[in-house]
């Protein structure tokens, strides 16, 4: 049950086309539908994850980094208590 008092969490794993870890790389989540409004956003660290703490909802969810394409939006449910894992790949700018 989600519970708009207990949130829950995106973990975001960022990579470069290689397959390495992309630090500082930035992860941006904005609600959709009864979130519409409720956002967040973290950088990644050395091992290319970051966590970010949300209110149960639905959220588009990108990734972004200087000298790389931004990501394609993912759509994350985010539930109370629970981490939604994703990875993104970016690649470098030409």
């Amino acid at each position: 049950m989600n519970d708009p008092l207990n949130p829950g969490f995106i973990s975001a794993t960022v990579n470069d086309s290689k397959g390495a870890a992309l630090v500082g790389a930035k992860v941006d989540a904005t609600g959709t539908g009864v979130t519409r409004g409720t956002n967040g956003s973290g950088l990644t660290k050395a091992d290319g994850i970051v966590t970010i703490t949300l209110a149960p909802g639905t959220y588009s969810v990108v990734a972004s980094k200087t000298g790389f394409n931004t990501s394609p939006a993912q759509t994350a449910q985010v539930s109370s208590d629970k981490t939604n894992n994703l990875t993104f790949t970016l690649t470098a700018t030409s």
